[in-house]
């Protein structure tokens, strides 16, 4: 409660009859009137003359005249004073109506707010009250949270917090109705009354005190009724609206709460289990991505495969070689590699998402129990007595039915997806083997195709290779001699008889050119026949791969077991066979069940498939057996096939015992569909009813259509080889003869204009490099000489220079020392010691501007600058002998870069080259020694320059500093000539005192 009736006016209504003041108070706080003093004035006039009793001459009529007006005019003071007080009664009347209008405005205020918060407060509890079977409300409470419960009751003290806050301001707006208007208008009505009252003046002054403070006694009783009965409302307001409300709306919530509670409880239970129904539980939307992301992987990787395997396929057989399908094949192997560890990789993908919605199982358990303790509804809990009981009894049997449709399908779906891919990788990996198998096959008859034309052009080849090897080593002795002209030093006797022996080499080479042509006329014979057998051995070969054989083979096989089941096999039976095995008559084979054809009848060649020549070969295997045994079947039956199957040399077993094996194969293909039927039925699929992995096989009907294909393009292939090289075998006898006698007169007239090339291309330009070569090596020798000799006399001359420089140097300190020697005490003669000092003083200044050891730089400066001068000009001198080196070297240089004097060839180094280089060699030796002599003079005058020039200037500078230590001893000189200056100082004043005024 925000307040009491004890406590509402506190400090108002301590007395009721405080509220409006007596006569003497309002007529003291009032000023007195212009009335009023005048009618003092003449009531104190009336009084002194009452007082003072006078004989009047004044007559009765007179009297009774006055009388008479006395008496109306106190009847006139008597009807004011009659009006002021029913004027004030009728005041006070509209003033309580005033008043009760008031209250009533205030009245209605509180009652409309009152109201709205009631029909605030009741439409959100009439949500929490329900009736039993009204699913509609019931589903609208069980939406609300704990937070929205929480804030009804929150609302339901603030809204009686706000009431409370009401009532004080209703409480209030009374108690301003009392004291703003009806108090204080009463109040100023007692002043004006009371004015009133005294101008009328028909009651003194304590009568009319006496009626204001009735008046005031009366509207005070008035006050304080309606204050109590103000604070008898208010209380009986807080009582009913705030206290009994709070009580009812509180009760109402609670009664709210436990139904909510109810449904809360019943929609927790619901919702889990819905949830465990829906779709997240039973069809997760992960897994579902995960089972289409393995469907398009399971097409893909088929499309992928079957990609590769059409690709080798549609390969031209020239391009079947078996880096390509042995990278097909690696192709294929990477595939199921990377389908192995895709489908991996979803396996661990649905664990993971069977393992999460395990996780999210005993997520929504944990959810559901905390749910339940906060609901805290224990009338829903029946006979278990913690949350945990409740939500294991409501969940645990739908949740463990879901893990168990999940593992079933998980686990289905994993083992059918290596199922199948198993499968395909089998059939896929077995034809690209095939296709391998094929390919090396294919490479070896282009090696040893490619052997046997190597082999017939190897005969063609030595021969030219042989006259080529003996072209060559003639070529090269002819070189021998042009290189013999080309580095030929002199004229005479090497050039001339270098060329002479190029000559009768040149006549041997023209004899040999004419042997070569009569060696290749026999070589082109005895090839058809080698290209023939070599082909049908391929056709074998090749044909056992895909289950062909040749015609001629079959029926060597089929007689020669004929033979040993009827040894007495007539001798036209033999022939037949014979002329069978030349492919004279033709043969219809169904299988491996050989006929031998009549010998009247001659029927045609057939054709082993439509569109392909006769080749010559028949099926061992027709398509469906040969996928069924060498593609479909298991490896351990293929295993133990090849362990059975018998050799070339070994008889073929009857046809008609073959037949019993074939029925078996298609009853176990039978049994085999039966099981897939089986398979089948137990396919995993999703709740929906769709699969969870595709049904997808490499189908048997593309497999023999893949192998037909490949047998007709092989054979035809072959076949065309065959003819192909025959064709060949023949044109190149014919070409060969051709291009020898092409070839012969080619060369035999090219070599008869040799001669006149080796005196016009090699003797006569050698002549004149030699010429020329001559006479500039002479020009530069004699410059290089010239120079050499310039540069010695140049360095002789400075070297002189330097000697006499230093002995100059050397007299120079000889005269200082002696104008030293002058300076001591004992040759100083009177000298005095201010003039000693200062010659010293000016020899030290000197000395320090000539630098940090030398005393007279002055005087030795210039001495010094040309020594030093003179040695940098020798060592400028020294670097030119190194200039002539370079410039005998670039004598070499320029003369292998010049093109026209043959020199721009690197393989070929001229013998001429290699004797100016040789005397080039020996000028830069003896340069070089001359350089070396003036090195070792140059280091000699270097060594010495210290004794030449540091250690004079040291010794000077030691005997100076000794004649100024003797000068400042005989003296009596300090290091600062303190004496001196004391003796100074001393002298000066003395002749102060003589000159005691300024001279003018």
């Amino acid at each position: 409660m925000t307040g009491s009736p004890d406590d509402f006016n506190d400090g108002r209504m301590a007395n009721p009859c405080d509220g409006f003041r007596n006569a003497q108070d309002i007529r003291a706080d009032k000023h007195p009137s212009e009335h009023l003093i005048e009618i003092q004035e003449e009531r104190q006039m009336v009084k002194s003359l009452a007082d003072t009793l006078s004989p009047s001459d004044e007559t009765v009529e007179a009297y009774n005249k006055r009388m008479k007006k006395r008496e109306e005019f106190a009847s006139k003071r008597k009807a004011r004073h009659d009006e002021a007080l029913d004027g004030y009664n009728k005041y006070v009347a509209a003033l309580a109506d005033e008043c009760a209008a008031k209250v009533e405005v205030a009245s209605e205020n509180l009652n409309s707010n009152l109201n709205q918060q009631d029909s605030e407060i009741a439409g959100l509890l009439r949500v929490m009250e329900i009736d039993e079977g009204d699913d509609e409300r019931e589903a609208i409470l069980s939406s609300k949270s704990i937070e929205w419960i929480d804030g009804v009751l929150e609302m339901v003290e603030s809204t009686i917090a706000d009431r409370r806050k009401l009532i004080d301001k209703f409480a209030q707006s009374l108690e301003d109705i009392e004291c703003a208007v009806r108090k204080r208008r009463i109040d100023e009505r007692l002043r004006s009354l009371t004015e009133e009252l005294l101008l009328a003046a028909h009651a003194d002054q304590g009568s009319v005190e006496r009626i204001i403070h009735g008046l005031t006694t009366e509207a005070n009783s008035v006050l304080a009724e309606n204050r109590m009965e103000h604070v008898e409302l208010v209380q009986k307001l807080l009582t009913t609206k705030c206290n009994d409300e709070k009580v009812y709306l509180t009760e109402r919530w609670e009664r709210g709460r436990h139904a909510w509670r109810i449904c809360r409880h019943d929609r927790a239970i619901r919702g889990a289990l819905e949830r465990i129904r829906s779709p997240e539980f039973q069809d997760p939307p992960k897994l579902v991505r995960v089972f289409d992301f393995v469907k398009e992987s399971q097409t893909d990787l088929l499309q992928r495969r079957l990609k590769i395997l059409l690709e080798i396929r549609d390969l031209a057989v020239s391009d079947l070689t078996r880096a390509r399908t042995q990278a097909a094949l690696e192709s294929l192997i990477e595939l199921g590699d990377e389908a192995e560890k895709t489908y991996s990789v979803q396996g661990e993908a649905m664990d993971r998402i069977r393992c999460r919605i395990e996780e999210l199982g005993r997520e929504l358990g944990d959810q559901l129990v905390a749910v339940i303790e906060q609901i805290d509804c224990r009338p829903r809990w029946g006979e278990h007595l913690t949350a945990v009981d409740v939500a294991d009894a409501a969940v645990s049997s739908e949740l463990n039915a879901c893990y168990a449709q999940l593992d079933c399908m998980v686990s289905k779906s994993k083992e059918k997806l290596f199922e199948l891919e198993g499968e395909q990788r089998t059939r896929c990996s077995r034809v690209a083997s095939i296709m391998v198998e094929a390919s090396r096959a294919l490479e070896e008859m282009k090696t040893q195709k490619q052997g046997m034309v190597t082999e017939h052009d190897k005969k063609l080849r030595k021969h030219r290779a042989e006259n080529e090897a003996e072209c060559e080593a003639n070529e090269g002795e002819l070189q021998e001699y042009r290189r013999s002209i080309r580095d030929s030093a002199h004229i005479n006797p090497d050039l001339e008889e270098a060329t002479k022996e190029a000559y009768a080499h040149l006549d041997q080479m023209a004899a040999g050119i004419e042997n070569f042509a009569k060696q290749m006329l026999d070589i082109h014979e005895g090839y058809p026949k080698t290209v023939k057998a070599f082909f049908d051995l391929q056709k074998s070969a090749i044909g056992n791969i895909f289950g062909l054989e040749r015609l001629a083979v079959a029926m060597q096989r089929r007689a020669s077991s004929m033979q040993k089941e009827d040894p007495e096999c007539t001798e036209d039976e033999t022939v037949t066979v014979t002329k069978a095995e030349d492919g004279a008559s033709g043969v219809s084979i169904d299988g491996c069940d050989v006929v031998l054809p009549s010998p009247v009848e001659e029927d045609p060649p057939l054709e082993l498939w439509p569109g392909v020549a006769a080749a010559g070969m028949c099926e061992l295997l027709d398509l469906l057996q040969f996928v069924e045994e060498r593609i479909c079947r298991d490896q351990a039956d293929a295993t133990e096939e090849r362990a059975s199957e018998p050799t070339d040399d070994s008889p073929t077993e009857d046809p008609k015992e073959e037949e019993p094996a074939a029925e078996d194969a298609h009853e176990g293909s039978d049994e085999m569909t039966e099981v897939a039927g089986e398979v089948d039925d137990a396919w995993p699929t999703r709740v929906n009813g769709d699969k969870c992995v595709e049904d997808i096989h490499v189908e048997l009907e593309w497999l023999c259509g893949y192998v037909h294909a490949l047998r007709v393009k092989l054979i035809e292939f072959l076949q065309t080889e065959a003819e192909v090289l025959l064709d060949d075998s023949k044109n190149s006898a014919r070409k060969g003869n051709e291009e020898l006698s092409c070839e012969l007169d080619d060369r035999l007239r090219k070599h008869a204009t040799r001669k006149g090339f080796v005196r016009s291309e090699w003797y006569e330009p050698r002549l004149k490099q030699i010429t020329s070569h001559k006479s500039k090596f002479e020009r530069h020798i004699i410059g290089i000489a010239r120079k050499s000799r310039d540069q010695d006399d140049r360095f002789d001359t400075l070297v002189d220079s330097l000697i006499e420089g230093d002995q100059r140097f050397r007299s120079t300190i000889d005269e200082l020392f002696h104008h030293l020697s002058r300076l001591k005490p004992e040759d100083a003669g009177t000298g005095t010691p201010e003039h000693v000092l200062s010659e010293l003083k000016d020899l030290a200044r000197r000395s320090r501007e000539s630098g940090q050891f030398w005393d007279n730089q002055i005087v030795l400066g210039y001495l010094h600058i040309n020594y030093r001068t003179g040695w940098e000009r020798a060592a400028r001198w020294f670097a030119q002998i190194t200039q002539l080196v370079s410039a005998n070297d670039d004598v070499i240089r320029i003369q292998k870069q010049q093109k026209l004097e043959a020199y721009s060839n690197t393989e070929i180094e001229s013998w001429g080259l290699r004797y100016y280089s040789a005397e080039v060699n020996k000028l830069n030796e003896s340069l070089r020694a001359k350089a070396a002599e003036r090195q070792v003079r140059m280091n000699e005058i270097d060594a010495a320059m210290s004794d030449m020039i540091e250690r004079p200037l040291d010794e000077f500078e030691v005997e100076r500093k000794k004649v100024l230590e003797e000068v400042c001893v005989s003296h009596g000189l300090g290091k600062e000539h303190v004496l001196v200056r004391r003796q100074l100082q001393e002298r000066v004043r003395v002749d102060a005192v003589l000159f005691p005024s300024p001279l003018v």
